[in-house]
């Protein structure tokens, strides 16, 4: 779903899990929503307003393995949005992995994509993101 730039961010979550993505881009002089990604069942919604001259540069996260993306932040041009869903950041800085004696049992993903992203694609089970990658412009 390549555009032209993300202008918002759509977050479905419950306290354990990512229920639904979706995102608004400019394209061509036109805002359009992307489809749905998940379910929008989640308890808790939250929108991300991105500045005009704001752009994606990465996302982080943690796994759960059996149930998917429990935990998302997005790292922008000027700022970071999250953790959306479980916070189970012990240390501070988004990675308090399985096994590192945090008491965390999941698995954590940091994506940098930098300028050249050009949009979001995911999958979903049981009504939730269980993973999430990007598109990457080549010019």
């Amino acid at each position: 779903m390549g555009n032209d730039y993300i202008t918002e961010i759509y977050i479905s979550h419950t306290p354990s899990a990512i229920a639904s993505l979706q995102f608004k881009y400019a394209n061509q002089g036109k805002h359009v929503l992307s489809d749905l990604l998940g379910t929008s069942d989640g308890l808790k919604f939250n929108a991300v307003l991105l500045q005009i001259s704001e752009y994606i540069t990465g996302v982080k996260g943690m796994l759960d393995p059996v149930n998917g993306i429990i935990s998302l932040t997005f790292i922008t041009s000027k700022s970071k949005f999250g953790p959306f869903g479980l916070n189970c950041d012990i240390s501070g800085d988004g990675f308090a992995a399985a096994g590192s004696g945090s008491g965390c049992p999941y698995v954590p993903f940091d994506l940098q994509f930098g300028y050249r992203f050009g949009g979001f694609n995911g999958r979903t089970k049981n009504g939730r993101v269980t993973s999430i990658g990007g598109y990457f412009k080549t010019s």
